[in-house]
């Protein structure tokens, strides 16, 4: 288990900071050995990240609302030992770019076994459509799962409604009472946008599948984070802390979406689509609504109704029904 630090990342000033109380600049200065000027240059530049820092004459240095840091031991001993025994890598970061590239650049695991990446901050993040993501310094969750299958599973279409179902799962384990799915990637609660999920894979025909699933999550974001996603985003924004009342603490939700996602890729190499069907259909925000689905320029309307045995949208149109594996639906929450 490792954790760098990057080039904007000052992981021992923020581990200072977290508890959210005041900081004097000489007690900083103290416990980083650095000088004050040092100190204040350090504070500045946290601003990348996306944190408020005030400074308050007589009292100190102040981060608003404080930091829920990740803790690496932690998430492992909550991932529990059967996940354990699955990981031949892990890692926890303080910034990278993006957690999906990381894990897409390196060697695969071997079949039947993962690779994880977790960082408190990207600078690269991204979703869908090559979409930006955002979220300020701890945050959220980005957390990217590298998985290989000894062969492409016949429904591998699906893969990212089973790792949904995984996010949903574990979501509801933390104590979230009513998480829903909006195909194929989407983590909605009530009308809006809680996480999302990005498949990437790399392999031959016949040969073993290499595949990240890179999953975001919104645990307590800042209003001004929620101010632009709300610019960007075809969804509105959310986060865990306005879903729910107390959110667990971040290593504890990670730890068990690890577990999760890895008992949940380990039965979709054996057994396909079929032991989540009836998960999904209980999760889909789309079933029984009228959607859009935009594919480049072609936008197709109709009634959702639910999903094929290999996760592709089924839409009753003026055509009869169709299935469709790519695209993004647009619907009204009721």
């Amino acid at each position: 288990m490792t954790r760098p630090a990057g080039p904007i990342d000052d992981h021992s000033l923020l581990h200072e900071l977290a508890d959210g109380e005041f900081h004097s600049g000489n007690r900083l200065a103290a416990r980083l050995g650095i000088s004050r000027t040092a100190v204040w240059k350090r504070i500045h530049a946290l601003g990348a990240l996306g944190l408020d820092v005030t400074a308050t004459p007589g009292h100190g240095y102040q981060l608003t609302g404080g930091l829920d840091l990740l803790d690496g031991e932690s998430v492992l001993e909550i991932a529990g030992a059967t996940a354990r025994t699955r990981l031949e890598h892990s890692e926890f970061l303080g910034c990278t770019d993006s957690t999906n590239k990381r894990l897409t650049a390196g060697s695969p695991p071997a079949p039947g076994f993962a690779h994880l990446c977790m960082a408190e901050f990207q600078t690269a993040g991204r979703g869908r459509r090559g979409r930006i993501w955002v979220a300020p310094y701890a945050s959220g969750l980005c957390l990217s799962l590298g998985w290989t299958f000894a062969a492409q599973p016949p429904e591998f279409s699906a893969l990212s409604l089973v790792a949904g179902v995984a996010v949903c799962a574990t979501l509801q384990q933390a104590g979230l009472r009513n998480p829903r799915l909006k195909w194929p990637n989407d983590i909605v609660c009530g009308n809006a946008k809680l996480g999302g999920i990005l498949i990437e894979m790399r392999g031959e025909a016949d040969g073993p599948v290499y595949v990240v699933a890179g999953i975001g999550l919104n645990v307590r974001l800042p209003e001004a984070a929620l101010r632009m996603l709300a610019e960007i985003a075809p969804l509105p924004a959310t986060d865990l802390a306005r879903c729910m009342e107390q959110p667990p603490e971040r290593s504890a939700i990670a730890g068990l979406m690890i577990r999760n996602l890895i008992a949940a890729f380990d039965t979709f190499g054996r057994e396909g689509f079929a032991p989540f069907a009836a998960k999904f259909k209980q999760l889909d925000a789309a079933a029984g609504r009228l959607v859009a689905l935009h594919c480049g320029d072609d936008i197709t309307e109709g009634m959702a109704a639910g999903v094929g045995h290999d996760g592709a949208l089924l839409l009753d149109t003026n055509q009869g029904r169709k299935r469709f594996y790519g695209g993004e639906v647009s619907l009204r929450f009721g």
